[in-house]
C-alpha cells in the first residue's frame, strides 16, 4: 500500500524541484498555472494532494509531459533537491506516482 503522505511529499518535491529549474518563484508558476499561490505552496509542503487536473496544469505550465512529472516522482532525488535521474519506468523503491498512476488506468505499464 502507497502512504500517501509520502507520495505528496515526492510530487510537491518534484513540482517545487521543476519551478526552481525554471527560476520561477511559487506566484510565477501558480500564475502560468491558473492556481492559487497558497495553494501551489500546500502541493509543494505536500499539505494537499492536487487533483489530477490541476497536476495537469502544473505540467503544462512546467513545459514537461504529465507522464514525466509524474514519473519524476520515482526519483529518489527529488527530496533530496538533486538532479533529475533519466528514468526507465521502473519502480526505484517505495512509494511511486507513476506506479499508483498506473493500478489505476491513468498511464500505461511499461
Amino acid at each position: 500500500m502507497v502512504d500517501s503522505a509520502d507520495l505528496s511529499e515526492r510530487f510537491g518535491g518534484a513540482v517545487r524541484r521543476l519551478r526552481e529549474q525554471h527560476g520561477w518563484s511559487q506566484e510565477q508558476l501558480a500564475w502560468r498555472a491558473e492556481v492559487n499561490r497558497s495553494y501551489l505552496g500546500e502541493v509543494e509542503r505536500a499539505a494537499v494532494m492536487p487533483s489530477l487536473a490541476v497536476a495537469a496544469k502544473l505540467a503544462g505550465a512546467l513545459e514537461v509531459a504529465l507522464s514525466r512529472l509524474i514519473a519524476d516522482c520515482e526519483s529518489d532525488d527529488v527530496q533530496g533537491g538533486g538532479p533529475a535521474r533519466a528514468t526507465t519506468g521502473k519502480a526505484t523503491g517505495g512509494a511511486s506516482c507513476s506506479g499508483v498512476a498506473a493500478t489505476r488506468g491513468l498511464v500505461p505499464r511499461p
